[in-house]
């Protein structure tokens, strides 16, 4: 089992090497020079998005309240499909005419011509808070991995993980990302896939499972449905896979990236539940930790090499996230907060070190939990940036401080909600944050004057070139 979990590990390494040589500028260690695929543009979505949430988290909650726990998937699926319905195409054309933008910040100083810069290092610092928790909560799964493996104790696992991750995003950055994701969306749903497939052919016990546990309406209310569906709100906030849309080499490759994207995602999610489901039927004794019975069951059912490889597919979807998220980190200083062209390589790669290292000391409690901290900052990203980036693409006459207002609208609601109002009515966070970032949006742009004439143009240069097909 270790000798093919370090192939695998060695062949991601290999590949980030291989990337060093074909990234020359910022340009290309942000984006890959917009070069992807559509297969590497649905497969490095799906890896950024899923990552130790769905290899841990998912599988864990399923094997501890059972299948109604299936609500929450199917709300990301409906979100994922608009967002890439909805929002793909328009922001990868939209991107390019506003002067080349390479990242989501830069993106909206561009949209709104904010030649004081004060939207795009309010939007920088706002990825660096969020993102830098949410590669905390990677880096953690990363050691929940390793201590399920192979005994480690925490601090090992945690160590050794972070210094994978950091290895292969510092030397080819988004294209060595890219290129990662390919191979490893392309195992993480082999081994969610073979590993139920193969339980089920074995000799299964009993069913010896609690009470309406296979019901998807147990236990559960229209509330808590609403919940779970508002993930999907998500997508269209976050940085990490909106930048897969931006990096796709051609616009029109965006509706077959989409249907390769969706097949995985729900294959994906499929083969978790069931994971999750196998588990509470093998393991009847509750584990000390339900987000382990994915690992805990490669360990039991398969042979050691096969184990081993799964084990590294699971560990590199929390990878593709953690360093799609240290690359976006990166960017935001590099681009948006430095404004360094001269040293954006030298100032890119410090920064994944930099954030990398803040993540860690984040993570180095070993009560973190996954699921509670990709929900904080999912729902914070998603309520602050959702719905700036749907009107941005959509509406005309949105301003620069109506994009503002909506920001901090989304953020502080969310903050005010989990912490005041969560517990009493478990809505997720993300529902009244998005809420009141659209109102905000609205309000403050109708009050504002209208935006200048250079504004307009690239909004009617892009609604052409949607409308040519280009």
């Amino acid at each position: 089992m270790l000798i093919t979990f370090t192939l695998y590990i060695s062949i991601v390494i290999f590949i980030g090497g291989m990337a060093y040589k074909y990234t020359r500028n910022v340009s290309d260690y942000v984006l890959a020079g917009r070069s992807l695929t559509g297969a590497m543009t649905a497969l490095g979505a799906g890896a950024a998005d899923m990552s130790g949430w769905l290899v841990l988290a998912l599988p864990g909650l399923v094997y501890v309240i059972g299948a109604s726990a299936i609500w929450m998937p199917i709300g990301l699926v409906m979100g994922a499909y608009l967002n890439w319905r909805f929002v793909a195409k328009r922001l990868r054309v939209y991107t390019e005419v506003a002067n080349d933008a390479l990242t989501i910040p830069s993106y909206l100083h561009q949209r709104f011509q904010d030649h004081s810069r004060i939207l795009c290092v309010v939007v920088a610092i706002v990825i660096l808070i969020f993102f830098t928790v949410y590669t905390a909560s990677c880096f953690a799964a990363v050691s929940t991995i390793m201590q399920a493996a192979f005994n480690l104790d925490y601090t090992t696992g945690l160590s050794i993980g972070v210094v994978i991750i950091i290895s292969y995003t510092m030397l080819g950055g988004f294209l060595a990302l890219s290129w990662i994701d390919l191979f490893q969306g392309s195992m993480m749903l082999l081994a969610l896939l073979i590993l139920p497939a193969i339980a089920m052919m074995g000799d299964l016990p009993s069913w010896n499972l609690p009470v309406n546990y296979l019901h998807i309406m147990h236990g559960i209310g229209g509330i808590s449905i609403l919940s779970w569906f508002t993930w999907g709100l998500g997508y269209c906030g976050q940085p990490h896979i909106l930048v897969r849309f931006m990096a796709i080499k051609d616009p029109n490759q965006i509706t077959n990236a989409r249907r390769i994207g969706m097949i995985w995602m729900v294959l994906a999610l499929a083969g978790a539940v069931a994971c999750g489901l196998v588990g509470a039927i093998l393991l009847p004794t509750e584990l000390p930790n339900s987000e382990t019975v994915i690992i805990i069951l490669a360990k039991q059912l398969l042979p050691g090499w096969l184990s081993g490889l799964l084990i590294a597919a699971a560990l590199s979807a929390v990878m593709s996230t953690a360093a799609a998220l240290l690359i976006a980190c990166a960017s935001a200083v590099s681009e948006d907060l430095c404004g360094s062209k001269k040293h954006g390589m030298l100032i890119s790669r410090a920064s994944v070190m930099v954030i990398a290292l803040l993540a860690y000391v984040i993570a180095y409690d070993p009560q973190s939990t996954i699921l509670d901290i990709v929900e904080y900052a999912w729902s914070g990203l998603g309520a602050a940036f959702g719905p700036v980036i749907l009107f941005s693409l959509y509406w005309r006459r949105m301003t620069r401080n109506g994009a503002i207002a909506g920001m901090i609208a989304g953020g502080l609601m969310v903050i005010v909600w989990r912490s005041w109002v969560y517990d009493v009515l478990a809505i997720n966070a993300i529902l009244p944050g998005f809420i009141c970032s659209a109102l905000a949006i609205i309000i403050v742009s109708k009050l504002d004057k209208r935006p200048q004439a250079k504004v307009m143009e690239l909004f009617t240069a892009t609604e052409v070139r949607l409308q040519d097909g280009n």
